[in-house]
C-alpha cells in the first residue's frame, strides 16, 4: 500500500505550500509584495467572506527558532495593540513547517510608491500623515512597544481616507529579552536613528527619528541622508548635521521644519519626550483642508488599489447544490461545451386531461335529476405511480422558445377541447331532464284506475303494493255480506305482482292489476 507524498519543501512554490497548508479556510490568489524576511499574499477568508492578508515567513529564514519566534512575536504584538491606525491581526498559522499570521487587507497603496510615483507632497498632506503615524506609535509606545522599522513602505493609505501603520516585524517589546543578539544592527539604513547603528539601548525616541526622516522624504521627495553604500548612510545619521527642509522647499513653515530637525537630533535627549509631544508642536490643520486632504489620499488610494491582484471566483470547489424535491442522485456536471448555455428543465406533462374533472362537476350538480354520478379517468393517467421528475438538459435558446411555444399551444387546445366537451353534456343533461319532467307531469295528469274488489275479502290492490287476504270465521247463520274493515297494508315487496284467489271462492276470483 502507497501513501501519497508532499513535495519537498526546496522545491515547491511559497505560494502553493502555503494554499496546502489554509486549504477549507482561505482562498489564496496573488503576491502581493515581497521583503527580506517575509512575502504577503492577497487570500479571502471563506468563513466570513471577506479579503485578508496573509504574511508568511521565509523558508530561508524559517530554519532559526529566533527568526521564528521573532515572527510569531509580530503577530502577538500587533493583535495587542487595538488602534485604528494601526493593522489588526486576525489569526496565527498552526502549521509547523510554515509561519504565517493573518491581518487586515488594506486596499490601497504604500506611502513609499506615492513618492516614488507622485513625487513631493503638499505641506498640509505630510502634516495630516505625520499626525496619523504619530498617534499610532505614540500608543504602542506607552504599552512598551518600540516599531523598529519606521518607514514610508510600513504606512499604507486606504480608500477610506486612513492611514495604517503595518509590520511589526523587528518590534522591540520591553519585557521580552534574549530575542536580539548584542551589537546587531536592526532596521533599515536609511531610516535609522545614531543610537540604533551605535548599538545603544531603543527607545521610543528612534521611532521618532525615523518619522522625522519620513516627514522629510514626503516634502523632498529624497532621503535626507542620501548615499551609495551603508557606510556613507551611516556616516550621514551619525555624524553630518541635520539638514532643514526649507532648504529645497521654501514654501514649507518655519515652525514645521523646526519641528523636523528636533524630530531628527542626534541626541534622543534632545528630541521631544513623546511622539505625542511631537505631533502637537506640528499643529492640526483646519476642517477644511483636512477634508481635502483626506480626498487626496482617497484618490491616491484607488489608484493604488487598482494595481492590486483581484479575486474573480474562489478557488477552493465549491459543493454542488441539488435542486429543491430532488431525490435522485445527481448528474455530472455539464461538459465545457455545454457549459455556454444555461441549463433549464423541460417541461413534462405528467398529469392526465382535466375532462374528468370537469364531467364529475357537471354530474354532481345535476345528480338530483339524472339519478347518479359516473366518474372518469382520463387517458394518459392510466398509470398508478408516481409522475417521474422533471429531466435537466442543456439546450439551446432556439429550442427553449420552440419548445415553450408547442407546449403552450397544446395546452390551448386541450383546454378548447375539453370546455366544448362539457358545454355538449351539460345540453345533453338538460334535454334529458327536460323529458323526464314533462313525462312525469303527463303520468300524474292520468286518471287513476279503479282497483278491482275481491268477492269474498274485499282486498284492493294498486301499484306495486299488495294486501294480505283477510280469512272470515265461518257462521252459523246465513252469510251476510257486510263491508270488512280496513286492515293495515304490508310493506311493499320487490317480486312482481301475481293474481290470488279466495278458497271461499268455487273458481276463485282473480285480483287483477290495473
Amino acid at each position: 500500500m502507497t501513501y501519497p507524498t508532499h513535495t519537498p519543501a526546496g522545491t515547491e512554490p511559497l505560494i502553493d505550500r502555503l494554499r496546502r497548508s489554509v486549504i477549507g479556510r482561505y482562498d489564496v490568489y496573488a503576491e502581493l509584495g515581497q521583503g527580506g524576511m517575509a512575502s504577503v499574499y492577497l487570500a479571502l477568508d471563506l468563513a466570513l467572506d471577506r479579503k485578508v492578508a496573509i504574511k508568511v515567513m521565509s523558508p530561508s529564514l524559517a530554519s532559526s527558532p529566533d527568526n521564528v519566534e521573532r515572527f510569531k512575536r509580530e503577530a502577538k504584538v500587533a493583535a495587542a495593540l487595538n488602534h485604528p491606525h494601526i493593522i489588526g491581526v486576525y489569526a496565527v498559522g498552526d502549521d509547523p513547517e510554515l509561519a504565517f499570521f493573518v491581518m487586515k487587507y488594506i486596499e490601497g497603496r504604500a506611502l513609499d510608491s506615492v513618492v516614488r510615483d507622485e513625487g513631493p507632497q503638499s505641506v498640509p498632506f505630510v502634516q495630516s500623515v505625520i499626525a496619523s503615524a504619530g498617534k499610532a506609535l505614540h500608543y504602542a509606545h506607552t504599552r512598551g512597544v518600540v516599531h523598529r522599522d519606521v518607514k514610508p513602505a510600513n504606512f499604507m493609505i486606504d480608500q477610506d481616507g486612513w492611514l495604517v501603520v503595518t509590520d511589526f516585524g523587528i518590534a522591540k517589546q520591553g519585557d521580552l529579552k534574549g530575542l536580539t543578539v548584542t551589537g546587531s544592527i536592526v532596521g533599515t539604513p536609511y531610516y535609522m536613528s545614531p543610537e540604533q547603528f551605535s548599538g545603544k539601548p531603543i527607545t521610543g525616541a528612534a521611532d521618532q527619528y525615523a518619522l522625522g526622516v519620513v516627514a522629510y522624504e514626503l516634502l523632498s521627495g529624497v532621503h535626507p541622508y542620501p548615499g551609495e553604500s551603508i557606510a556613507e548612510v551611516m556616516k550621514g545619521h551619525l555624524i553630518d548635521d541635520v539638514p532643514h527642509i526649507r532648504a529645497v522647499r521654501p514654501e514649507v513653515p518655519a515652525e514645521f521644519d523646526a519641528c523636523i530637525a528636533k524630530m531628527m537630533a542626534k541626541d534622543p535627549a534632545e528630541r521631544f519626550p513623546t511622539l505625542e509631544d511631537a505631533v502637537l508642536a506640528i499643529g492640526a490643520i483646519s476642517p477644511t483642508v483636512e477634508i481635502a486632504v483626506r480626498t487626496q489620499i482617497i484618490e491616491l488610494a484607488k489608484i493604488g488599489a487598482a494595481q492590486q491582484p483581484k479575486m474573480s471566483v474562489p478557488i477552493s470547489p465549491t459543493p454542488m447544490q441539488r435542486p429543491r424535491g430532488q431525490t435522485k442522485p445527481m448528474s455530472a456536471a455539464p461538459t465545457a461545451a455545454a457549459a455556454t448555455a444555461p441549463a433549464m428543465p423541460i417541461p413534462v406533462r405528467t398529469q392526465g386531461s382535466k375532462l374528468p374533472m370537469v364531467v364529475g362537476a357537471v354530474l354532481l350538480l345535476l345528480g338530483g335529476i339524472g339519478g347518479g354520478v359516473v366518474f372518469m379517468k382520463g387517458q394518459g393517467s392510466s398509470s398508478t405511480t408516481a409522475p417521474e421528475e422533471p429531466m435537466v438538459a442543456v439546450v439551446d435558446s432556439s429550442a427553449i422558445r420552440d419548445s415553450i411555444a408547442r407546449v403552450a399551444a397544446a395546452d390551448s387546445m386541450a383546454r378548447a377541447d375539453s370546455v366544448a366537451r362539457a358545454d355538449s353534456l351539460v345540453r345533453v343533461a338538460r334535454a334529458d331532464s327536460i323529458a323526464r319532467a314533462a313525462a312525469a307531469r303527463t303520468a300524474a295528469a292520468r286518471p287513476a284506475p279503479t282497483p278491482a274488489r275481491s268477492a269474498v275479502s274485499g282486498n284492493t290492490s294498486s301499484g306495486n303494493t299488495t294486501s294480505v287476504p283477510t280469512r272470515v270465521a265461518p257462521s252459523t247463520t246465513a252469510p251476510t255480506r257486510t263491508a270488512p274493515a280496513p286492515t293495515p297494508t304490508a310493506p311493499a315487496v320487490t317480486q312482481p305482482p301475481r293474481t290470488t284467489a279466495n278458497p271461499k271462492d268455487g273458481a276463485g276470483a282473480a285480483r287483477r292489476r290495473p
